[in-house]
């Protein structure tokens, strides 16, 4: 397939094509616009499933046991996932009840009409995330994220799964890469970019099954820059740990920021800002 005028969407941007605001959408449509082909992968549609999914999930069912009252969910909601470790949960749960929550209702309908929607994200999400895009590239055979459904969340668990055989296939692209994270150029490094040259040490150096080190929940953002070979353009969210792997492989990085802006960054990393 010809990938020439293409870009890949990561996780984060998706994710926003569904809770995202009004205006974020409408900047995110008008940047795909410009190219002739959208791309993502099975990784990112195992991820919107892992973050997405099943945090609508999770807040169906608290909707269930606080009797459908919007506002007890709410509240339940925050006391629940205060906690620090649940940042990125609580953020997309919060997200999910602006987006699916009082939409046009009264207040006195909203739980019901909210659990209709939580429930049709659920039951036809992933056929919505596909029709999203152009192609989901399916090469790394990710078990998890072929499923057509909420299921495993490691390699160790799926079935089916062919990250192994993928790793090998791209033996030497992975040295590349490794070879780049290694460098002086791969600056600032992230906890994520630390962990993904551990990860990539361990397959290269040390022998160890890819499979082994469950990838696609571990180290998501090494296995998408993988998927995304070939695509001159990435667009992300998550610059702090794109920009290294944009530029080991050459591709143009789109920015999307959470105040609406975007930049475009051409492959040559020396006019590039440090995103830290």
């Amino acid at each position: 397939m010809d990938y020439g005028s293409a870009i890949f969407i990561d996780s984060s941007v998706q994710l926003l094509r569904f809770i995202g605001n009004s205006a974020v959408k409408a900047q995110i449509d008008r940047t795909l616009s410009g190219y002739g082909f959208t791309v993502t992968s099975l990784v990112v549609r195992q991820e919107f499933k892992r973050r997405f999914l099943t945090d609508v999930r999770y807040v169906r069912d608290a909707l269930l046991k606080n009797n459908r009252d919007c506002g007890e969910t709410l509240r339940h909601i925050n006391r629940k996932l205060g906690n620090p470790a649940n940042r990125r949960k609580l953020s997309i749960s919060l997200d999910v009840f602006a987006t699916g929550s009082f939409k046009g209702h009264a207040i006195a309908d909203a739980g019901e009409q909210f659990e209709m929607i939580l429930n049709n994200w659920l039951d036809f999400g992933l056929d919505e995330f596909d029709s999203t895009v152009g192609h989901v590239v399916k090469f790394s055979g990710c078990g998890c994220g072929k499923l057509d459904r909420i299921g495993p969340k490691k390699c160790t668990t799926a079935d089916n799964c062919e990250v192994d055989a993928f790793v090998d296939r791209l033996k030497t692209e992975a040295k590349g890469l490794r070879e780049f994270l290694k460098s002086g150029t791969a600056f600032p490094k992230t906890k994520e970019i630390i962990k993904a040259e551990e990860t990539l040490d361990d397959w290269l150096l040390h022998g160890k099954l890819p499979s082994l080190t469950n990838p696609c929940l571990t180290v998501g953002d090494l296995i998408i820059a993988l998927e995304s070979l070939g695509i001159p353009a990435f667009y992300t969210q998550n610059a702090r740990e794109s920009q290294h792997f944009c530029c080991a492989q050459e591709q143009t990085m789109v920015v999307h920021r959470d105040t609406g802006d975007e930049t475009q960054l051409a492959a040559d990393r020396k006019f590039w800002p440090a995103y830290t």
